[in-house]
């Protein structure tokens, strides 16, 4: 069924099915993805002594990791569909890669540039093991493990940073949530935010997993020099077809649109590959490739993917990437570091329970699927962003720019004000506040430029508005229980920020 739906995908209108995404399905889907993965792991252990005690170490987070992960989703008392528990569809659903990567494969010889980017990757991994003359190198194992394992340790060292933050700026970040689809935040707001973190952290893993997998393949079928050449080809292919035909936009285009909406499509594929994703607020510490676990390791092993991680070998373009995606989900205007929110970014209406847009670009989404912004959650995101002038709609171009400028960057770990370009000024605190001053205020833009001015405001509006972001405005009032907050003195007129 899922299968002919995934051949005529485009001649239906995107909608998303979430009868599945219920407790115990969720639970028994983390327990089957996690418990495969530290499987793969144990099944790739190392043959150097020193690269077993990394590969230790790396499984501990892994599995502390998994372990957090689904404890937390216990202990969240959350409303979700009735209860309903399809263990065995999950099983057949996770099998689903064995059709779509055929079909895809097929398909992509009928995509302009398809047949080229096939040929540039076959003929660098051709060259690579004529190269060798196909002999395995007795330390490459042990470096693409390293390269596993130094990819999820730095990630883990992030994760922790952003969760760290997220602590400190705790009622700051239920103020606004609390008025949005996300109040539930309220009742746990410790729990939630590590359950965002930990979802975030999985993510990672399973963009890597793919590398894994592989090992554990060729291994069994005793020809990993195969997997040396595909490894290593893919220093220099990846970089002639991410630049030379802007590979990632061809792969937004052609295939990231076509998977997100049949992840939402199908209630079985949203359970299985995407509703962990939607399923955690909407800070930075979510951030991995815009996946839930099994996507992210579907992409890990689709021929076609740019974060295909074998295929594409150690590619330090995942790391930018990766560090990318948490700045462009850190949808809280009152967090630090939200400096995305201020381009209008069309990915935040998705993340508040609507299917459109499905990709991410403003221009795209109004010809494919009449897209409008939700006004009410916007002008809600305003009303957290004084003196901050929001554009009419989303400009790719200067976004882009924005990141490539490293406005998603830091340095000294998350929440550190070393670094003056982290977040282009627009959601950071002034170091010369109190720990209470910082923990209740928000420094906004007044204007721009490098001198900007900033100022202050009041941690919480004087009226609560009515909750927003659920693809709807609600009519009924939200509990009355508030933050306590008190009046704050403003900044003198000329304070700038150093």
């Amino acid at each position: 069924m899922d299968a002919a739906l995934y051949w005529k995908i485009d001649s239906y209108k995107p909608k998303t099915e979430k009868a599945l995404v219920t407790t115990p399905n969720l639970v028994f889907l983390k327990c089957f993805n996690y418990t495969l993965a530290t499987a793969l792991m144990y099944n790739t252990w190392p043959h150097s002594q020193w690269m077993r005690v990394v590969h230790a170490i790396g499984m501990f987070c892994c599995v502390a990791s998994f372990v957090m992960n689904t404890v937390v989703l216990l202990l969240l008392k959350r409303e979700r569909p009735k209860t309903t528990f399809t263990p065995f569809s999950i099983i057949a659903t996770s099998l689903s890669p064995l059709y779509v990567i055929p079909i895809d494969v097929i398909t992509m010889f009928t995509r302009p540039g398809g047949p080229i980017i096939i040929g540039v990757a076959l003929g660098f991994y051709a060259c690579t093991y004529l190269a060798t003359g196909g002999y395995l190198l007795s330390w490459f194992e042990d470096f693409l493990l390293l390269d596993v394992w130094a990819f999820v340790l730095f990630f883990v060292y992030r994760k922790v940073g952003w969760f760290a933050l997220n602590m400190r700026e705790q009622d700051e970040i239920v103020r606004f949530f609390k008025t949005t689809c996300y109040d539930f935040i309220e009742h746990a707001p410790k729990a939630e935010l590590l359950y965002s973190a930990t979802t975030g952290m999985c993510g990672i893993i399973a963009i890597n997993l793919g590398k894994i997998a592989a090992l554990c393949l060729f291994r069994y079928l005793g020809a990993v020099a195969h997997l040396q050449a595909l490894y290593f080809s893919g220093l220099v292919g990846f970089y002639i077809l991410a630049f030379k035909f802007d590979f990632n936009a061809w792969f937004i285009t052609y295939w990231f649109l076509r998977h997100h909406k049949f992840e939402h499509l199908s209630a079985k594929q949203f359970l299985c590959k995407h509703c962990e994703h939607h399923d955690a607020v909407p800070v930075a510490s979510i951030g991995s490739a815009d996946t839930g676990f099994q996507e992210g390791f579907h992409r890990s092993i689709a021929p076609w993917q740019y974060t295909n991680t074998f295929l594409f070998g150690p590619s330090w373009i995942q790391y930018f990437a990766a560090m990318g995606d948490e700045w462009s989900h850190n949808y809280c205007p009152t967090a630090k570091y939200s400096s995305i929110l201020q381009f209008k970014h069309v990915h935040v209406d998705h993340h508040f329970a609507r299917t459109v847009p499905l990709g991410f670009h403003y221009e795209t989404e109004v010809e494919m699927h009449d897209f409008k912004y939700d006004s009410a959650l916007w002008d809600n995101i305003a009303s957290f962003m004084p003196g901050v002038t929001l554009p009419e709609h989303e400009d790719w171009r200067e976004l882009r720019a924005a990141a490539e400028a490293g406005m998603f960057s830091w340095e000294g770990g998350p929440g550190s004000d070393e670094n003056p370009t982290s977040d282009a000024g627009l959601v950071r605190r002034r170091e010369s506040r109190s720990p209470r001053e910082k923990r209740n205020t928000v420094a906004a833009r007044v204007d721009g430029g490098d001198n900007a001015l900033y100022r202050r405001r009041p941690s919480a509006l004087p009226r609560r508005p009515d909750r927003v972001g659920c693809g709807t405005s609600h009519d009924a009032a939200l509990p009355r229980t508030q933050l306590a907050a008190g009046p704050r003195r403003a900044l003198p007129d000329q304070a700038r920020h150093r």
